[in-house]
């Protein structure tokens, strides 16, 4: 059962989604790569979180997130391999018009609490409309599992509205 639908009946009125990091690494993001579902909760798929500007994509509007905040599964689409790294394709071709999502911040590990292992990264990004210096607002993480060091397609984003 979608997540969203299951907290939007009347009497989980006032309960939010409020995850760490390691709790959508673990409970969300691993059973997701590994093709296993999840017994408690799904979150959604997106597939054109790059293709439009944020504001034009289509939300679940529910009570479940706080106002202007999703969390989606994303396939990232790898553009090349190079002695820098990878890199990912993060442009936006908009209708109204284009930008992308810059990183503003290098890929940091999540940690298990208890025993310090890694378990996966995150990365945060801010959306900057072409043309334009100052950011729009619009905020994004994205979380990796830990993978020693293959690409992986499949992350968890969390976006963020101004």
């Amino acid at each position: 059962m979608s997540m969203v639908k299951y907290y939007d009946k009347e009497e989980h009125i006032g309960f939010r989604f409020h995850p760490s990091d390691q709790e959508l690494i673990l409970r969300y993001l691993g059973p997701k790569v590994a093709k296993r579902s999840n017994k408690e909760f799904e979150l959604e798929d997106k597939t054109d979180i790059y293709a439009k500007e944020p504001w034009r994509l289509t939300h679940t509007e529910t009570s479940f997130f706080e106002p202007n905040e999703w969390f989606y599964f994303v396939k990232l689409t790898q553009l090349s391999e190079n002695v820098t790294g990878k890199r990912t394709s993060r442009k936006v071709k908009g209708e109204t018009c284009d930008g992308c999502w810059k990183p503003s911040g290098k890929l940091r590990d999540i940690v298990l609490e208890d025993t310090g292992e890694v378990i996966g990264k995150k990365r945060n990004l801010s959306f900057y409309v072409k043309g334009e210096s100052n950011a729009s607002g619009w905020t994004m993480t994205e979380y990796y599992l830990q993978d020693g060091g293959s690409f992986h397609d499949q992350v968890l984003c969390h976006l963020k509205g101004p």
